[in-house]
């Protein structure tokens, strides 16, 4: 966070003027707002060891963006704006060694209790099912914008909502009215109506073999 500070970004202004008045941005605060106060314990038949916990925690939230320029925008807004009341993290990016980088990174983020202040995490989403495996300890996640693949869609809520969650989980998409992501959202709508079909038509059973005409 300290490097992010220095960003020409955050002392000239701009990204404020990128920022402010984004209806996803209201969103995402609305969210926070909703976590920061969600006063939920453990869920019943969360992991072992948590049943003795009774005082609520505080809960930490996910972000997710398909391009790290946008989830660096997002996060120097963070910085700016919601820092006093979260602790701020950013991964965008791995060496070669993929995998080990990114644990040894979740293992320095802080997961509040009630004496500390939860965390936002903001993840592109090209890492988002290549490690980023440690995050069951936040219950909220948020799909900032569409990916292209609705494998990633489905990934980046699979990242909290895991084995090992043990409290109540919450997944959010935003989607705009931007032309694009409505012709994502309809290609992804498409696709699920078609798969959809092919179960009905199977049983409700899939064979690997099968062969038919690809969504479009």
């Amino acid at each position: 966070p300290e490097g992010r500070r220095e960003h020409a970004a955050m002392s000239s202004g701009a990204i404020d003027s990128l920022c402010i008045g984004s209806s996803k941005v209201a969103e995402i605060e609305k969210v926070l707002a909703r976590a920061m106060v969600d006063g939920s314990g453990p869920a019943e038949g969360g992991a072992e060891g948590w049943e003795e916990i009774d005082e609520p925690i505080k809960k930490s939230v996910v972000l997710f963006h398909s391009r790290p320029g946008g989830a660096l925008l997002l996060a120097l807004y963070a910085d700016k704006h919601w820092s006093r009341e979260w602790n701020i993290y950013l991964i965008t990016a791995a060496n070669q060694d993929r995998q080990e980088t990114i644990h040894t990174a979740l293992k320095l983020v802080k997961y509040s209790d009630q004496t500390q202040k939860p965390s936002i995490l903001i993840v592109a989403m090209s890492v988002g099912g290549e490690g980023v495996n440690g995050m069951q300890n936040a219950s909220y996640s948020i799909s900032v914008d569409l990916p292209l693949s609705e494998a990633l869609k489905t990934q980046v809520a699979g990242r909290v909502y895991r084995y090992g969650q043990i409290h109540e989980s919450h997944h959010y998409q935003l989607v705009s009215q931007h032309p694009a992501e409505r012709i994502i959202l309809a290609r992804h709508r498409k696709r699920d109506a078609e798969f959809q079909r092919l179960l009905e038509e199977l049983g409700g059973e899939v064979d690997g073999d099968t062969e038919g005409p690809a969504a479009d």
